[in-house]
């Protein structure tokens, strides 16, 4: 290597200046001053990496600090951020190798009381990791085990979910109640108050809502977005709503409760989202039938036209802000329903929560009787943002969803929390809609707060329709907000069969 002559005058300066005294201590003065000024700035960058929850490029940082300034204040400071940004990634063998490294290379620093609490944190981190790795897979000898080694059954993962949260929503019923046994919360709420009760019903599980409920799970609890057990249940639109509807009734729900997100009555939700047999037991209970609704509701056409005659204005609204038709189109009783709209009733009028006729409208003739009359097939509820596509894809119907598409119906329209029908399909498992879905544009990449609709699919088991997803485009390397593609999300949950085919593909964890 050829060095210029001002650079080789410029060094030899430096050496003979250094062996003079004095003069030497200065410039190792200096460079020690820069060398901890760089890593002082490195120190800075890692920090904000670890901020943005970029773990492995902050680690590379710290790392840096420490070869630049190895016996100083800082790299002890460094060695401890390393072990928090492991913690931080849930790479928990690694967070103990880096504290207990920091322990054992410096033992008087004033750093180690914080790090030995973080060594007992990242190990309790552990045990429940593993802990609801095992419920997760119904492993209830495992369980034993990890309960026994101190694992804690009320922990909570990065959702809020504690361990019986993952059993409910699985199915593991015995694993359900050796947690109880052991003294899990049955009423311990996530980030967005949902309780085990709310992930069992959402499972369809008639069982582990009747165990939860029986060990004291609370059937009248909002959550975060307003919702009872009992409302989550109508309109959740399971095979065995009517089951679980009845049985929360009989272990006290209250069905005149209304929910925080307007003053709405399990009844009201029966009506627009639940099931037939869902609407019929809470309707044995409505008692109020002196009004031209009840008579709508009841398809009592002799008593409407009473009503109408009387002076009643076909548009006239209840407190829910329900019009006449709204509760002829949930009777499906089509002569009412056609009497008010030749009278002029408004099919797009929108009650209290921006629900209109069509959103309760659940046999195909109702449904293309509005949209003839100028029903909007894309309008969404205020609530959830539903349209009736996504009503026909929670409730696997297909053939709605295919007469809805025929008409025009969008199949990228998302709901409030960014879900389209396609993510409703999939977490349904129904394949035949999955496949309508995208045969007919629906958008295989399009994300929602869980990943993608390939994450769904994975986290679901339903291999059929990731392969699906996979022969239509979908990315098999995406990330959810978690930093979690589909491959880690199938090798946690042992789901082998998906892993074999996601790597087929070029996945990566």
């Amino acid at each position: 290597m050829k060095m210029n002559n001002k650079r080789l005058i410029s060094l030899t300066v430096c050496l003979i200046l250094a062996t003079v005294p004095g003069i030497s201590s200065l410039i190792f003065a200096d460079i020690a001053l820069e060398t901890d000024t760089k890593a002082q700035q490195r120190f800075e960058k890692a920090n904000e990496l670890r901020k943005l929850a970029d773990y492995d490029a902050a680690i590379a940082e710290y790392k840096k600090v420490i070869s630049l300034s190895p016996k100083s204040k800082i790299a002890q400071d460094a060695q401890y951020w390393i072990g928090q940004s492991y913690f931080g990634a849930g790479q928990f063998d690694a967070a103990l190798s880096a504290f207990q490294k920091l322990i054992e290379e410096y033992p008087a620093s004033t750093i180690i009381p914080s790090t030995k609490l973080m060594v007992e944190r990242v190990q309790q981190a552990k045990k429940t990791k593993l802990l609801f790795e095992a419920v997760t897979k119904g492993d209830i000898e495992q369980v034993k085990l990890l309960i026994s080694k101190g694992a804690d059954v009320n922990e909570k993962d990065e959702r809020g979910w504690t361990a019986l949260h993952h059993a409910s929503e699985k199915g593991h019923r015995e694993v359900a109640e050796l947690l109880i046994a052991e003294g899990a919360d049955v009423n311990a709420s996530d980030f967005a108050d949902w309780t085990s009760l709310f992930c069992a019903i959402l499972n369809d599980d008639v069982d582990m809502v009747r165990l939860l409920v029986d060990k004291g799970a609370d059937c009248n609890v909002h959550n975060k977005m307003g919702i009872t057990p009992l409302t989550w249940a109508i309109t959740a639109l399971g095979e065995k709503d009517k089951e679980i509807v009845e049985l929360l009734i009989s272990r006290g729900a209250n069905i005149n409760l209304e929910d925080k997100t307007g003053g709405r009555t399990p009844l009201y939700w029966a009506a627009f989202q639940g099931s037939k047999g869902v609407f019929e037991v809470l309707l044995a209970k409505l008692t109020d039938p002196n009004t031209i609704h009840f008579a709508a509701l009841k398809g009592h056409l002799a008593r409407v036209k009473t009503f109408m005659q009387g002076g009643t204005d076909v548009n006239t609204k209840d407190k829910f802000g329900c019009t006449p038709l709204h509760w002829a189109v949930l009777a499906n009783s089509n002569d009412v329903a056609d009497f008010l709209v030749a009278k002029g009733a408004d099919v797009n009028a929108k009650d209290n929560n921006g629900l209109v006729p069509l959103l309760g409208a659940r046999r195909l003739d109702m449904i293309g009787f509005l949209i003839s009359k100028g029903a909007d097939m894309n309008v969404k509820d205020d609530t959830f943002g539903y349209t009736k596509l996504h009503q026909a894809c929670l409730g696997k119907d297909r053939d709605m969803a295919v007469f809805l598409i025929s008409k025009g119906a969008d199949v990228n329209t998302k709901n409030n929390w960014g879900w389209m029908p396609l993510h409703n399909a999939i977490r349904n498992g129904h394949r035949e809609i999955v496949e309508l879905l995208t045969a007919n544009g629906a958008d295989v990449n399009m994300g929602n707060w869980m990943g993608t609709p390939l994450h769904l699919a994975v986290r679901g088991g339903h291999r059929d329709i990731a392969e699906l997803l996979i022969a239509k485009g979908a990315d098999v390397n995406a990330k959810n907000k978690s930093g979690q593609t589909p491959l880690y999300i199938a090798i946690e949950q042992s789901h082998k069969e998906i892993v074999e085919l996601l790597r087929k593909h070029g996945a990566k964890e």
